[in-house]
């Protein structure tokens, strides 16, 4: 397993680790489902609709921009794929807000989590900038010795 973590790119690695923190948090918020007269059901779904469109938004970030210069057929449906992701995300931080704020709009809806949603959702970023700043500590020890 280190051998194959080792031949992946930095990408690869930052969506890797980014994809396992989403899956270990949502595997310890699973017990959670067993509470549901405390409405405590809501935190993994937010979690899992939030972490996911955050990782579409770091593919989308990360990879679609080398994808675009080397396919032509990529590069005339890059607008409409950026659309799509953008709003996949914005719905799904909306559609949290509304089931954790205004529930009663939903007719008492409220299966997802907004603070979960916007937490799986920043998480890929907050891993990038992690790993970003782990790299540059480095260099900076480095250069130093």
């Amino acid at each position: 397993m280190a051998k194959w973590y080792l031949k992946l790119d930095r990408s690869h690695q930052e969506l890797f680790w980014a994809l396992a923190f989403a899956l270990v948090v949502f595997a310890g918020l699973c017990p959670v489902f067993l509470l549901h007269g405390l409405k405590g059901y809501s935190y993994p779904l937010g979690w899992f609709w939030g972490s996911l469109a955050g990782l579409l938004l770091f593919l989308f970030l990360v990879r679609l921009p080398a994808a675009v210069f080397k396919d032509e057929k990529v590069r005339k449906y890059r607008p409409f794929l950026w659309v799509v992701v953008a709003v996949f995300s914005l719905f799904v931080l909306a559609f949290g807000a509304l089931c954790t704020f205004r529930s009663g709009w939903l007719g008492g809806f409220d299966a997802f989590n907004f603070l979960a949603a916007f937490g799986g959702f920043a998480c890929p970023l907050l891993i990038l900038a992690f790993l970003t700043l782990k790299d540059r500590f480095q260099k900076n020890k480095a250069l130093k010795n």
